[in-house]
């Protein structure tokens, strides 16, 4: 099975190969000239260019992933929360991809971003694309709300607890 990425998997599904790595692989041609490989980009964002073709010579390399790197992510009404590291350039709608979309609970209208000290509601249009696609910074979140319902007379509820915490898991609350 695969392995979520909010723990460190990415979207080619290989559990050996952190984000970090996935998007900082570099081809060095026998020309001399050298190719940045984004996996994870190429993957959401169906680019060529993120995912070079290998030519006879090239060599690849691949860095080591100490676990000191920034992130960004995205979490709440989607149908895949995602924690992946940042690389510059990363833009709102590309987090978007990567989660595959709002969830049917999404509430489209209540979708907010925060990075540094901004928190931003982001405008989402009829065709799911953001009316404004920022450009991300190291530590960014995006958080998609879900839809409040009128629950007449319900006194308790449940909440989920993930990430790096003692005990994670669905908790009844009152």
């Amino acid at each position: 099975a695969r392995r979520s990425a909010m723990r460190g998997g990415t979207l080619t599904g290989n559990d050996e190969l952190p984000s970090y790595v996935a998007r900082n692989i570099t081809v060095l041609h026998a020309d001399g000239t050298s190719t940045n490989a984004d996996l994870e980009r190429s993957l959401a964002l169906s680019t060529i260019n993120d995912d070079p073709t290998l030519r006879e010579g090239d060599q690849i390399f691949i860095p080591f992933d100490q676990g000191l790197n920034s992130a960004i992510a995205i979490a709440g009404a989607v149908i895949r929360p995602i924690n992946i590291a940042f690389k510059k350039g990363d833009k709102a709608s590309m987090l978007l991809k990567l989660a595959y979309g709002l969830t049917d609970e999404a509430d489209p209208s209540d979708i907010q971003l925060k990075q540094g000290d901004m928190l931003k509601t982001l405008t989402l249009k009829e065709d799911g694309t953001f009316s404004e696609d920022h450009d991300l910074i190291p530590g960014a979140v995006i958080v998609v709300s879900k839809k409040e319902y009128s629950a007449k007379g319900a006194m308790s509820g449940v909440v989920e607890v993930t990430g790096s915490v003692q005990k994670p898991g669905a908790f009844t609350i009152v």
